[in-house]
């Protein structure tokens, strides 16, 4: 959302079923790994909409406090692949001139929270929610992302892949 309250973009992204199962270099399931999963949350819109990054503050809420955590200690301890994303984050936002600020939100604790935990399901999507999702713009994937969801590991050449992405997009 905007200063003024009006939102400002939203999407949703299914995972593929296939990302989900395979396993990171300990053997977790990447859909087990809620801190990764959700700096790829962090992360997605600093991808697609970076205009609405550059030069400006930014505050984004989580339910996830090892995100919080990640992104003020610039690493995740237990999770790789989450630290590559949370670099990534760093990074762009770098680029961008654009201070993040991540604060905890609890899980369904207010307006914006109950619309985010409805998309995560589209069992649980409302009208308003499929509404809001049509008058946004549609999520554009970078090709190192797609590449990466296909064989996921904590390679820290994706950060510098997804800043590249970023560097070169026509924002």
């Amino acid at each position: 959302m905007n200063e003024d309250g009006t939102i400002a973009f939203a999407f949703r992204h299914i995972w593929e079923n296939d990302f989900l199962e395979m396993r990171d270099e300990k053997g977790v399931r990447y859909g087990d790994k809620t801190t990764c999963l959700e700096a790829l949350g962090l992360l997605l819109p600093m991808l697609s909409f970076p205009s609405f990054y550059k030069n400006s503050t930014v505050i984004t809420k989580v339910d996830c406090l090892g995100v919080v955590f990640g992104m003020w200690n610039k690493h995740s301890a237990g999770d790789k692949s989450a630290s590559v994303l949370i670099r990534a984050a760093h990074l762009i936002a770098a680029f961008l001139e654009c201070n993040v600020v991540v604060d905890h939100l609890p899980r369904k604790s207010d307006w914006d929270s109950e619309v985010a935990d409805r998309l995560t399901r589209s069992s649980s999507m409302n009208s308003n929610d499929h509404r809001l999702l049509r008058a946004c713009p549609p999520l554009r994937l970078p090709h190192c992302l797609v590449k990466w969801f296909k064989n996921p590991s904590a390679d820290w050449r994706l950060a510098s892949d997804l800043l590249m992405f970023v560097m070169n997009s026509s924002y």
